[in-house]
């Protein structure tokens, strides 16, 4: 089976909003899908969809052969699906450490998975003992990824991780995260159009709740059209 992850006619209600319309999405194994569309398109409900953070009505969410659609969202992480939220949700008042310990499902893992993270992000280890508080927007973004590293993930979603970020430090995120689909799968929220294309081997476009297109890296860079229509890039 080449698909770790397969959404098929998924719906879901925030109270009584209709907000994911029947969501057809499928993702390969070691590749980076990317969820594009404006603001209120439905891209971050997908992954709290996923999650079980907000769970689907109606429809299937296969992952890795196992049906998770009815599963609760502490047992959904178990699996191998790391989540890296938009808002970061770091814990200032604790360590780098203590952050990166808490995140972790395994301690018999933690000492091998915690070096991976110091050689991406050797910042985090300068700041490993010190206070999460203490990291700038940068750093916090990437004590957020290494909080979905520090545990043997399958697949990894990602929402907005360039949001507020320096170009710089987008260029060193978007490195990291090609180095981790070498090893796992990826779905990237992103409004970051040079980031998206950089990342992703294929892309989901969403307007008013569902998939409106499918389409390649060529496709997507190329094609003026789509860009306009869906993206608001001229």
């Amino acid at each position: 089976m080449n698909n770790i992850l397969t959404m098929e006619s998924v719906h879901t209600y925030i109270n009584q909003f209709h907000i994911l319309e029947g969501i057809d999405l499928s993702v390969e194994r070691n590749t980076a899908a990317v969820i594009l569309g404006r603001n209120g398109a439905g891209k971050t409900t997908t992954l709290e969809t996923i999650m079980g953070l907000r769970p689907a009505s109606k429809g299937t969410i296969i992952f890795d052969g196992t049906d998770i659609t009815k599963m609760a969202d502490y047992q959904i992480p178990k699996l191998g699906i790391g989540f890296v939220p938009e808002n970061r949700d770091i814990f200032t008042a604790l360590t780098v450490e203590e952050n990166l310990k808490l995140a972790c499902r395994d301690m018999s893992t933690f000492n091998n998975n915690v070096e991976n993270v110091f050689r991406l992000f050797p910042d985090l280890k300068k700041y490993y003992k010190k206070g999460a508080g203490v990291l700038s927007g940068g750093q916090s973004q990437m004590l957020s990824i290494a909080r979905a590293l520090i545990n043997e993930n399958k697949l990894i979603l990602i929402d907005e991780p360039s949001k507020g970020l320096a170009p710089l430090i987008i260029q060193e995120i978007v490195q990291t995260i090609k180095e981790i689909k070498k090893s796992c799968s990826i779905i990237l929220v992103e409004q970051n159009f040079e980031m998206a294309s950089a990342i992703g081997d294929y892309y989901y476009i969403m307007e008013n709740g569902k998939v409106v297109l499918r389409c390649d890296k060529n496709q997507l860079e190329n094609d003026d059209e789509i860009k306009t229509k869906y993206l608001g890039i001229s």
